[in-house]
């Protein structure tokens, strides 16, 4: 069978699913399509995939993909039938040959849109010290500072508030989620929109 990574987006009503609901829906829609995809083994087979890493409730991404393995197509006919099949929200880009492994994956580009009365100037101090936030993980709530696990983060200021546009860890236990870097620049804003737009390795170099 052909090892195929599977490019889509998760945007618009999508980003209201959460990560397991996608599992669903990407499933689904590979079954819809009529591809012969590997199954797991065991008394209840279903389509072995390998998903990127999740995103949280409500954020978007231009960049998520899934591995799995396809036989009886190429790539392109591959692209075609799911972009056919995959549900509003859910748009497929490309299929094509896994390059690298997930593990290769170490950071994260995002751009994050706050409606805030903080100006650019003001969270660009910000962003320049130390960053605590109380994060929660498998072993309760821990007060953190952020800031080593951003990479890079520029401010611009817009019509109604901020966007940023960071590059954070995102590599095993010290993942960030972008979010944390929202709540700790303005707890108070009154919306927060989060784009996640492309994965990097250690070097720097484009995943995919």
């Amino acid at each position: 069978m052909l090892p195929v990574r599977v490019f889509f987006e998760k945007t618009g009503l999508a980003r209201y699913i959460s990560h397991l609901d996608l599992q669903r829906a990407v499933r689904r829609a590979v079954e819809r399509s009529g591809l012969s995809v590997r199954q797991t083994e065991g008394f209840n087979p279903h389509p072995k995939m390998v998903f990127s890493m999740p995103l949280s409730l409500y954020q978007e991404s231009v960049c998520e993909f899934v591995d799995m393995q396809i036989g009886g197509a190429d790539y392109a006919e591959i692209t075609a039938r799911l972009a056919a099949a995959f549900p509003p929200g859910l748009r497929v880009t490309s299929a094509s040959e896994p390059v690298f492994p997930i593990k290769r994956i170490k950071y994260a580009a995002y751009r994050i849109g706050m409606v805030t009365a903080r100006t650019a100037a003001e969270v660009t101090a910000a962003l320049s010290g130390p960053m605590p936030v109380e994060k929660r993980g498998k072993s309760g709530v821990r007060t953190l500072d952020i800031r080593p696990l951003i990479r890079d983060c520029s401010v611009a200021q817009t019509a109604d508030g901020l966007t940023l546009e960071a590059t954070v860890d995102a590599s095993g236990e010290s993942y960030l989620n972008p979010s944390y870097i929202a709540s700790f620049l303005d707890p108070t804003a009154d919306d927060v929109r989060v784009m996640r737009l492309r994965f990097l390795q250690a070097d720097g170099s484009a995943f995919c």
